[in-house]
């Protein structure tokens, strides 16, 4: 089984904003506008809770076709079957996920500089998170010590060093997308953009003219 491609636009759930909207239907609003993979992520729940609602998740993405990663939680990813995982600097590491996971899921590791970039690539991940390339409050809220941001000019710095998937993430929106596609990232995570949305649809939908590839 061939690994599903990890590019254009990347949903990365939280649940803090849904303003008491189910995840399963903010999250498929957003497929139906065009979101090509979902991450979940959630910080305050138990990893039973974890698994009951990424597992509900699941089924939304699987109707459309669209891969889920789980963020840090290796367990939770192989006890729903998810498409794969995301690790951060101070997760656990590449080769130990490997292990531990079925071949064909997927490794994304996020990386807030070339030699982070670099060091990735060459573990093994799959794709990379690259950012934040702006800061907002979200960002500042999920990773604190993450405080300056590194700026479009580390996208293409990075794409020209590594042979993955660049996925840019934090603080972008409808006005700045076009920056950081234009810097030739292959991915665009948003939360807020979709997530703060009244009609996360027609959010999706707009970025997603934008940053999908054809």
């Amino acid at each position: 089984m061939n690994k599903t491609p990890v590019k254009g636009l990347y949903l990365i759930t939280d649940s803090k904003l849904t303003g008491g909207r189910p995840l399963t239907e903010i999250v498929e609003a957003a497929i139906k506008g065009g979101v090509k993979v979902v991450q979940y992520r959630e910080k305050d729940l138990s990893e039973e809770d974890m698994i009951r609602e990424s597992r509900r998740l699941l089924e939304v993405t699987k109707r459309y076709g669209v891969p889920l990663i789980i963020n840090d939680h290796v367990k939770v990813a192989i006890s729903i079957g998810a498409d794969g995982v995301h690790l951060g600097q101070e997760d656990m590491s590449v080769e130990k996920a490997r292990k531990m996971l079925k071949k064909d899921r997927l490794i994304g590791i996020s990386t807030h500089s070339l030699d982070e970039a670099l060091y990735a690539c060459n573990r093994g991940a799959d794709y990379i998170g690259v950012g934040p390339i702006y800061v907002d409050s979200n960002i500042k809220s999920v990773k604190p010590d993450v405080k300056r941001p590194v700026g479009v000019e580390l996208i293409t710095r990075v794409k020209a060093a590594v042979p993955i998937p660049v996925i840019a993430i934090g603080g972008i929106n409808r006005e700045n997308i076009s920056e950081v596609v234009g810097a030739g990232a292959d991915g665009i995570a948003v939360i807020r953009a979709i997530f703060g949305a009244e009609d996360p649809y027609k959010a999706a939908l707009e970025l997603a003219q934008i940053c999908n590839p054809p």
